[in-house]
């Protein structure tokens, strides 16, 4: 029942509450509903709720003038300390036992992902964390996942290590998944960590099973693309990447990368359709695009879309930095010159940077 449903009545009842007391109350009341149908709950706010709850029934129940629930008294008034210090004593009890093994997991994980004992000791503390299969288990498994990946690219830790981390995250995502089959992110992480450490296959196998749980999440189809070029295969890159791009062509990114890849691939007339509506309004000037055709050494193509950009953007310094570089790789060490001076123009603080360059580019000089 909503707040304030008691009114005064042809009885001649009296309202629990006022008007000002009723906007509040179910104000408050659509607030929580419409929290709860986009985060996650915690205690704190269902004691809240329930203290509220608890004030609109007691105080629409006097208003009534209900009966009380009990007509005599159970026990008598002097043991009522006594059971109220036993009830507290019990749910602190109950709460400890609920969330003991959760506060040491807890602090077991804080030692893990502390860098003071060293990386073996992380690893046995991670272990231990996950050992105790309380609430912060998934949370625990996912930081020794991530550290895994963290560690890949480290040249000061010896690869016994790095194998030791990586066998427990590739132990520890295949449990999780298995305890959580329906959700997409384990087999993601998992495929993730395995490609990182060069399992492609079992990587492929992983991300494609997050595919199949998640098939419009673009990024479980670009890590699939990273699989496919890691593994040389042009073939199923391009077919990721246009499954990405077609989910959502607004998304720019993803038809960066396609366009990119479709350029390094020598298929030049898709990529020109796929990169048109960008070039349209000055938007194709992607590092990823200049170095799909730097690969190729078609300066030509980096001219028209700098040039693009730089119309629709003519203070973007970095751009004639670009354009300069791309019209000097082609010969036209003028057209450089004047984009590079340009630049000063626009931005003096660069100027020595570009005198420079133009100093190089008369001599001849490869920059």
């Amino acid at each position: 029942m909503l707040p304030g449903a008691s009114r005064k009545g042809e009885t001649g009842d009296v309202g629990a509450f006022s008007l000002a007391e009723k906007s509040v109350l179910t104000g408050l009341l659509t607030a929580y509903f419409l929290q709860n149908l986009t985060v996650f709950d915690n205690i704190t706010s269902y004691l809240l709720y329930a203290a509220i709850i608890a004030y609109i029934a007691g105080k629409e129940s006097s208003a009534r003038g209900a009966s009380p629930l009990f007509e005599k008294l159970v026990v008598s008034r002097s043991t009522l300390p006594v059971i109220a210090a036993a009830a507290v004593i019990l749910v602190w009890a109950a709460a400890w036992g609920i969330n003991q093994k959760a506060f040491a997991q807890n602090k077991m994980l804080l030692r893990a992902m502390s860098s003071e004992e060293g990386l073996e000791k992380n690893l046995e503390y991670f272990t231990k964390a996950i050992e105790y299969g309380s609430f912060g288990t998934q949370e625990a498994r996912e930081q020794l996942t991530q550290g895994t990946m963290r560690l890949v690219a480290s040249p000061d830790v010896p690869e016994k290590v790095k194998r030791a981390f990586f066998e427990a995250s590739v132990r520890e995502m295949n449990v999780q998944q298995q305890e959580s089959p329906l959700d997409a992110r384990f087999p993601l992480f998992l495929g993730i960590v395995q490609g990182a450490y060069g399992d492609y296959k079992e990587a492929r196998v992983s991300l494609e099973r997050a595919h199949e749980l998640s098939p419009k999440k673009q990024s479980i189809l670009f890590e699939l693309a990273r699989n496919a070029q890691s593994q040389g295969n042009t073939a199923d890159l391009l077919q990721f990447l246009k499954a990405a791009y077609e989910l959502e062509p607004k998304y720019e990114q993803a038809r960066i990368y396609y366009a990119a890849a479709l350029i390094r691939a020598g298929q030049d007339g898709l990529a020109n359709d796929v990169l048109a509506p960008l070039i349209e309004v000055g938007a194709g000037a992607n590092p990823e695009i200049a170095a799909a055709y730097v690969s190729r050494g078609r300066y030509d193509k980096i001219v028209t879309i700098w040039k693009a950009h730089v119309a629709a953007h003519p203070n973007d310094v970095q751009a004639h930095f670009t354009l300069a570089a791309a019209y000097y790789a082609m010969g036209k060490s003028q057209e450089a010159i004047a984009q590079l001076e340009e630049s000063a123009r626009l931005n003096p603080s660069v100027k020595a940077q570009a005198d420079s360059l133009i100093e190089q580019i008369r001599k001849g000089i490869k920059i």
